[in-house]
Parts: C-alpha cells; sequence; structure tokens
C-alpha cells in the first residue's frame, strides 16, 4: 500500500498524516479510545497497519510503508500508552485471518 505522497508526523496535540495535495487530519492523543494492529498482505507483501478507535466508532488508520511510521511508533511509546514494549512484533505476527491485536484500550 505504499504511497509516497502521504506524511506522518506527531506532536503534542496527536498523531497526524498529511497527502501533497490536502490538509493533516489524525487523532489527539487525548481521543484515542483504543489501539489495536494487524498485517495486511498487499500485492503479496506483508504490512503493518496500526488503527486509532476514537470511542464513538471512527478511527484512524496508518501503514508502515508511509514515511513517518518509525517516529509514530516512537511517539506512542514515548507516551507510554501502554506497557507492553513488545507490541510491535505481536502485531508483526497477526495476519489476515487472525483476530486483530488489540495494543491498548482506554479504562
Amino acid at each position: 500500500m505504499k504511497n509516497d505522497d502521504i506524511k506522518l508526523f506527531t506532536d503534542n496535540e496527536g498523531i497526524w498524516c498529511q497527502e501533497s495535495s490536502g490538509s493533516p487530519f489524525g487523532i489527539k492523543w487525548n481521543e484515542i479510545f483504543s489501539i489495536s494492529g494487524y498485517t495486511m498482505e498487499y500485492f503479496d507483501t506483508p504490512e503493518i497497519e496500526i488503527e486509532f478507535d476514537f470511542e464513538y466508532g471512527e478511527y484512524f488508520r496508518i501503514n508502515e510503508t508511509w514515511d513517518g511510521f518509525d517516529n509514530v511508533v516512537h511517539a506512542i511509546n514515548k507516551r507510554s500508552l501502554f506497557l507492553e514494549k513488545d507490541w510491535l512484533d505481536k502485531v508483526r505476527n497477526v495476519g489476515e485471518d487472525a483476530e486483530i491485536y488489540i495494543i491498548w484500550r482506554s479504562s
């Protein structure tokens, strides 16, 4: 699903995605209700996708091939949203037919 036009970034407010032809969109840190992850196959290549869910049912999804993905992962770990430090490895092992891995959920 690689798209060189998509850039991910974080700031004190949240996680943002910007396509070259548009305004940034995303989710604020305090709006994240849950985080889940899984691996999708795109043209026989597995790619990690992480979903950030809003409390009201919408979600914001990012893909590991997008520029800035590693910075988002670092920001999540830095904010200590959850205790498991090997969460990304666990997500990598969730295939398309497996149950989505819940990384973190608001209590």
